[in-house]
């Protein structure tokens, strides 16, 4: 480096500009004592392009290489460090954007860390992700770095567009019966809702096994209807009961359908079976001494003899029917229950005096309830206690009698049951058909069952008696 002056009595030198830069001229100014000035040029040959720690920092100049990538809803922003850092370190940087076309800037607010957000982004970091953009609409960006001096020049802007990007798969998908051919569908909206919200759901269903899926429809609230569902849960019904479905669920927004779900399964309930025909019917209750007689509207099953315990026996010795005095009666220990016909007889553990009022209750059991003895084997209801005709002391006496088997059997009907073991002979009977008197069977002529007596006649009576 040269410099020439001019000798006088005295000068000195009086530094103008900053720091030279590479490239750049540094000007220096002689003053001499009587007024004579001499230019001084000074070339800095090539300094660094950084220069720290000496004066006062500056603002950094603006990051180098900024570049946009679309992605799905989101623009990918990259960047170099700036050329000059401005004399201090780089503290963060500042990233903003905006509509291509707008005036005002949004600046780009990151995670702090502390369960918050910033809007200085880490003076590590040389890329960032701008989320929740607009698929489709044209962005710019630009990117200014940060210092202890302040926020330095932003670069030229640069553009990209957002990609269209659909929803995730909905989570948690079920399917359970929701009635007779019919299941509930019902499922977690996606965590990604893509590139735009949801606007709604798309519902496949089809039978195990088989290949097309039907698309649900449902009402649209205008008369009409939709394929778009607008919320979990919902039902599809028209289906066969019993028959297992697969059911698929597809999230949708503004830009497209999204995968669906994996399938889930679920079956219908199938149709309730009709209801049984009703069993036969209390028609009356006798109690006589030591039996309880119950006789029903149709023949019973002999075969389903119920525990002694669905039945419930209580006597009134005073005959108010007040319950404050009734007292349980024990049936039987063995053979309490028997069953003829359409009659059921209870032995009970004592006999019976006249006077004394007598209930009887029902309880229909899980095991042997009585049922009819048709094909149907309709079972007997339970019944509250009804109370039995006692005739404990009284003689039966005949309710009617009828012929049967073409004429050839009288059977006879009594109020009461009779001793089974106390059958009388056929000459106690007489039996008289249009003025003549009509013989008994001789094998066989008088048969004793329940409160019947039934009489086999040797010839047909032919009549009515």
């Amino acid at each position: 480096m040269r410099s020439h002056f001019v000798r006088k009595p005295s000068f000195e030198f009086r530094q103008r500009s900053a720091a030279p830069r590479a490239g750049r001229l540094g000007t220096w100014t002689l003053l001499a004592g009587l007024g004579l000035i001499v230019a001084l040029a000074v070339i800095a040959l090539a300094p660094p392009a950084t220069v720290q720690g000496q004066g006062t920092p500056t603002a950094p100049d603006a990051p180098q290489n900024l570049v946009v990538n679309p992605q799905a809803g989101a623009l990918h922003v990259s960047w170099e460090a700036p050329a000059d850092n401005g004399g201090a370190d780089i503290s963060g940087h500042s990233v903003r954007y905006r509509q291509a076309g707008a005036t005002t800037w949004t600046d780009l607010s990151v995670d702090d860390g502390q369960d918050g957000t910033t809007t200085t982004i880490s003076a590590s970091a040389l890329s960032v992700t701008i989320p929740g953009l607009t698929a489709g609409q044209a962005y710019e960006v630009e990117v200014a770095a940060i210092n202890s001096a302040g926020t330095g020049v932003y670069t030229d802007t640069a553009t990209g567009t957002p990609l269209s990007a659909p929803p995730g798969k909905p989570t948690s998908l079920s399917v359970t019966a929701g009635g007779v051919g019919a299941v509930t569908v019902s499922w977690v909206a996606p965590a990604d809702t893509g590139s735009s919200a949801i606007s709604g759901y798309s519902v496949q269903y089809r039978q195990t096994g088989a290949t097309d899926w039907t698309d649900l429809s449902v009402d649209d609230g205008q008369g009409g209807t939709t394929t778009t569902i607008g919320a979990s849960p919902v039902t599809i019904s028209g289906l066969t009961a019993g028959q297992a479905y697969e059911v698929q669920v597809a999230a949708i927004n503004s830009e497209a359908t999204g995968a669906y779900a994996d399938p889930a399964t679920g079956t219908p309930t199938t149709a309730p079976p009709p209801p049984s025909p009703a069993g036969p019917a209390l028609a009356s209750a006798v109690a006589e001494g030591a039996s309880l007689t119950l006789t029903f509207s149709a023949p019973l099953d002999a075969n389903s003899v119920p525990a002694s315990t669905a039945f419930t026996v209580e006597v009134d010795p005073d005959g108010d029917a007040t319950t404050e005095s009734a007292a349980a009666v024990s049936l039987a220990q063995s053979n309490a229950v028997a069953i003829s016909g359409s009659t059921v007889t209870l032995t009970l553990a004592a006999a019976l005096t006249g006077g004394e009022t007598v209930t009887v209750a029902y309880a229909k059991p899980a095991a042997n309830p009585l049922r009819d003895s048709s094909p149907a084997n309709s079972e007997v209801d339970s019944f509250a206690a009804v109370t039995a005709h006692n005739v404990s002391g009284v003689p039966p006496r005949a309710l009617s009698a009828i012929t049967t088997a073409g004429g050839t059997k009288i059977t006879i009907s009594f109020s009461q049951a009779l001793d089974t073991t106390s059958t009388p002979a056929g000459s106690a009977f007489t039996v008289t058909a249009a003025g003549s008197t009509l013989a008994l069977d001789a094998s066989e002529p008088v048969v004793v069952s329940g409160s019947t007596v039934t009489l086999q006649l040797g010839e047909s009576a032919g009549q009515p008696l």
